[in-house]
C-alpha cells in the first residue's frame, strides 16, 4: 500500500532530524573533548603542581566523557603495583592509600605491558584479566585506560575511565584519554627534570595536534614572537620563517584583517581576547578561535602574552552545512506547502459555490461539508508543520497585543464545531464571569487553543463530551482540556509533546494525524512564557491537558471582527484574476461572478498589464509563481502605470513564509493572502474595491 503524503512527510522528517542529531551529538562530544584537551594543556604549560593538575584532569575526563570514575594510578618502587594518586568518583578515603597490583592480571598491568590503550566492553565476562578489588566494588562494568609515560620513556602510571553501565566507547574517547595521559606525561615530565624536556615537548606537540590547539607567545622586552609546532601547521608558516605581527597579519583572510587588529588593539588596552576568524592558506578558508592573556608590569607596562590558536574549520563546516540544511529544508516545507495549497484552492472553491447555490438536497450539503471540513483538516497539517519548524530555528515573532481569553476560547470553539459535529461531540466551556485579560498574540493563542481542542476531540469517543476549563491562580490563567478517551500510558505521557509523536497509534484511528499539534501548542505557549502539562488519570479514563499562561494588565481588548458572511454587493466591482493554473482560475472567477462582480482572468503578468490599461479594474488579484514575469514584477510594472497607482493589488499565493510576504510588500502589494482563500475573504475585497474607507481582512 502507497504511504499518504502525511506518513511520507513523517517518514523523511524522522530521518532527517535522526541523522541530524546524530551528527550534532557527535560533533558536540568532539568539541566538548577538544575543549578540555586545550584547557589541560594550557593549564600544563603554567603547571607547577603536579597534583592539582591530576585532580583536574580526573575531574574533567570524567565529566566529559559522562563516567562515574576516573582514575591515575601511579606505578610505585619496585614497580610490583600501583598507588591511586588521584580521582573521580571513589569512595572517600581511597585516593592515596588504594593499592592494585601491577601484575598482567590486573587491567593496569595489563595496560602497563601492553603499551596501548585498552577497552574492556564487560568486565564480568573479561579473559584477559581479572577486575581488581577497587573496580569490582564499585560495580564498574565498562572502561579504558591508558599508560602514562614518565622520565626517559620509563612507565609512571595509569589513567583510567569506567562506568557501571555496559558502554562502547569511541576512537574520540580514546584520543581523549591519550590526549590527557600525555599532557600528564609531559608536565610530569618537566617539573622532574630538565633533561627529559624534550620528551615533554613531544608529547605536548601530540596533545596539540590531537586538540587542533596550538600555542604562542610574545616577550615584549626581547621583541620575539614564537609558535609551538601545531601552530605553525594551522597557520601554514613554516618553522624558522620570520615571526613577526606582520606574518600573523598575512595569513588573516583579507575580510576579517581589520576586525582582528581592531580586537588586537584592543586587548592591548586590557580588553579581553577571545576571537573566532578565517585564514586564507594558499587559496584554502580556515576557522580559528584564538585566546590571550596579557601580561602587564606593576606601572602597566605590557611585558607579553601568551595565547592559544584552535583549528575550528571542521566545527564551522557543519555549522555551515547545517545552516544550508536548514535553508533547503524551509525551501523544500515552502514548496510542499505551495503544491498541497494550491490543489487546495479550486477544492475549496468549489465546496464554496455549492454553498453560494444554497441547494437544500441533503446529499449536496453533506458533500459541501466534508469537503471543507476535510481541506480546512489538511490546510492545518500543513500551517502546522510548518509553525513548527519555525519554531525550531527561532523564525517566528509574537504579535503581543492586550487579549481576552474568554474571547480567544470562543473562537477557538468555532475552530473544532465541525469536527465536533462529525463525531456527535458536545463541548462544555467554563468560563470565569469576569474577564481573563493575557498579553500574547492572539492569532497563536487560539492557534494553541484549537490545537488542544482538536487533539481531544480526536481521542474522545463518538457521542462524548470534551471540556474546556478555565480557572485564575495566582498570576496565571489555567486551561484545562478534558477528554473521555482511551488516556495515555505514564511512560508515554511526556513522548506526546515530542514532533511526530503520539499517546496512540491504531490502525482504527485513520484521523490520528501527525502528531504535530501537541508540540505545537508547547512550543507556543512557551513562547509566551507559559507552560504546558498532561496527565492522565488512567486507562480509559481520558486525558487532562493543562496549559498555564501569564496575566496580562487590565487593558481595552480590540474586539475582533465577525466573520463577513456572503450577501449580494451593493456596487458591482471589476476584478482581474492573474493565476496560471486554470483549475484556481475558473473556480475564484466563478465565485466572484457568483457575488456579481465583473471578472476578468489572464495567466501572464504580462497580459496583466495590457488589461489594466483595457478593463480597468478596481481589484486585482495576482498569484506570485507566474511564468515569464512572476507576480512581484508584475506588481511593480502596474504600480509604474497611471492607471495602477489606485489599485487594490492583492498578492494570492501557496508561499506564507516571512520572505515572500517581505517581497509582497516590497513590490507594491495591498495585502499577501494565502491559499486557499475564503469567501468571506473574497467578498471583503470586493467591498473594499467599492469603499476603500473600510479595514482590511486580516492576512491568512
Amino acid at each position: 500500500m502507497s504511504q499518504s503524503p502525511e506518513e511520507q512527510i513523517a517518514e523523511l522528517r524522522a530521518e532527517f532530524e535522526a541523522a541530524t542529531r546524530r551528527a550534532e551529538r557527535a560533533l558536540r562530544a568532539r568539541e566538548r573533548q577538544q575543549a578540555a584537551v586545550a584547557m589541560l594543556g594550557q593549564r600544563a604549560l603554567t603547571c607547577t603542581d603536579l597534583q592539582s593538575l591530576l585532580d583536574l584532569a580526573t575531574g574533567t575526563v570524567a565529566d566529559v566523557l559522562g563516567v562515574e570514575y576516573c582514575k591515575v594510578l601511579e606505578l610505585r618502587p619496585g614497580g610490583t603495583d600501583f598507588i591511586l594518586r588521584s580521582g573521580a568518583g571513589w569512595r572517600p578515603g581511597l585516593v592515596g592509600h588504594a593499592i592494585v597490583t601491577a601484575g598482567r592480571d590486573s587491567q593496569a598491568g595489563y595496560t602497563l605491558l601492553s603499551n596501548t590503550p585498552v577497552i574492556v566492553k564487560d568486565l564480568s565476562t573479561e579473559t584477559r584479566f581479572r577486575g581488581p578489588a577497587l573496580l569490582l566494588d564499585h560495580h564498574v562494568a565498562s572502561g579504558l585506560s591508558c599508560a602514562i609515560a614518565g622520565p626517559g620513556g620509563r612507565p609512571w602510571g595509569i589513567l583510567g575511565a569506567h562506568t557501571r553501565e555496559h558502554r562502547h566507547f569511541s576512537r574520540d574517547d580514546i584520543n581523549l584519554l591519550v590526549a590527557v595521559a600525555n599532557i600528564l606525561a609531559a608536565v610530569g615530565e618537566r617539573l622532574e627534570a630538565t633533561r627529559v624536556l624534550w620528551e615533554r615537548e613531544a608529547d605536548l606537540r601530540r596533545a596539540q595536534a590531537l586538540g587542533r590547539i596550538g600555542s604562542w607567545r610574545i616577550d615584549v622586552r626581547r621583541d620575539r614572537l614564537s609558535w609551538s609546532e601545531e601552530t605553525h601547521r594551522i597557520f601554514g608558516v613554516p618553522e624558522g620563517a620570520p615571526m613577526t605581527y606582520e606574518t600573523f597579519v598575512s595569513v588573516v583572510h583579507p575580510d576579517d584583517r581589520d576586525y582582528v587588529d581592531r580586537m588586537w588593539k584592543a586587548a592591548l588596552r586590557g580588553q579581553a581576547y577571545d576571537i573566532e576568524h578565517r585564514l586564507l592558506i594558499g587559496g584554502e578558508v580556515k576557522w580559528v578561535r584564538e585566546q590571550a592573556e596579557l601580561e602587564f608590569a606593576a606601572d602597566g607596562t605590557l611585558l607579553g602574552a601568551f595565547g592559544t590558536t584552535q583549528d575550528i574549520t571542521e566545527r564551522k563546516q557543519h555549522e555551515q552545512a547545517r545552516q544550508e540544511a536548514d535553508r533547503r529544508k524551509d525551501e523544500f516545507l515552502a514548496m510542499l506547502a505551495h503544491e498541497l495549497r494550491n490543489p487546495l484552492t479550486p477544492i475549496v472553491n468549489a465546496a464554496q459555490v455549492l454553498a453560494m447555490l444554497n441547494l437544500e438536497e441533503p446529499h449536496v450539503r453533506w458533500a459541501q461539508e466534508v469537503i471543507e471540513r476535510q481541506a480546512a483538516h489538511l490546510t492545518r497539517l500543513v500551517d502546522d508543520l510548518l509553525d513548527v519548524s519555525r519554531i525550531a530555528r527561532g523564525k517566528i515573532t509574537l504579535k503581543t497585543e492586550p487579549a481576552e481569553l474568554g474571547t480567544m476560547v470562543r473562537q477557538s470553539a468555532e475552530g473544532v464545531r465541525a469536527a465536533l459535529e462529525a463525531k456527535g461531540q458536545r463541548l462544555e466551556l467554563r468560563l470565569p464571569e469576569a474577564p481573563v485579560h493575557l498579553r500574547g498574540d492572539p492569532v497563536r493563542l487560539v492557534q494553541v487553543l484549537v490545537n488542544a481542542l482538536d487533539n481531544a476531540v480526536k481521542y474522545a469517543p463518538n457521542g462524548a463530551a470534551v471540556d474546556l476549563t478555565v480557572a485564575v491562580q495566582g498570576k496565571e490563567a489555567v486551561i484545562q482540556v478534558r477528554d473521555q478517551g482511551c488516556g495515555i500510558p505514564p511512560a508515554l505521557l511526556q513522548r506526546v509533546f515530542d514532533l511526530f509523536q503520539q499517546g496512540e497509534r491504531r490502525p482504527d484511528r485513520p484521523d490520528s494525524g501527525l502528531g504535530i499539534g501537541l508540540t505545537l501548542v508547547r512550543r507556543l505557549v512557551e513562547l509566551h512564557g507559559g507552560s504546558v502539562a498532561i496527565d492522565s488519570p488512567g486507562i480509559g479514563k481520558g486525558t487532562i491537558l493543562t496549559i498555564r499562561l501569564p496575566l496580562g494588565p487590565v487593558a481595552d481588548v480590540p474586539v475582533a471582527p465577525r466573520s463577513l458572511r456572503w450577501t449580494p454587493p451593493a456596487a458591482q466591482t471589476r476584478v482581474l484574476v492573474v493565476e496560471d493554473n486554470p483549475s484556481v482560475a475558473q473556480s475564484v472567477a466563478l465565485l466572484f461572478r457568483g457575488m456579481g462582480h465583473e471578472v476578468r482572468v489572464v495567466d501572464r503578468g504580462e497580459d496583466a498589464v495590457a488589461e489594466v490599461l483595457d478593463f480597468r479594474p478596481q481589484l486585482v488579484l495576482l498569484d506570485l509563481g507566474l511564468p515569464g514575469m512572476n507576480g512581484w514584477d508584475t506588481a511593480r510594472a502596474l504600480r509604474q502605470l497611471p492607471e495602477g497607482r489606485d489599485l487594490r493589488l492583492v498578492a494570492v499565493t501557496g508561499y506564507g513564509d516571512e520572505e515572500a510576504r517581505r517581497r509582497s510588500r516590497a513590490a507594491g502589494f495591498d495585502m499577501h493572502l494565502v491559499k486557499p482563500v475564503s469567501l468571506d475573504q473574497l467578498a471583503a475585497l470586493c467591498s473594499l474595491g467599492a469603499d476603500p474607507g473600510r479595514s482590511a481582512p486580516a492576512e491568512t
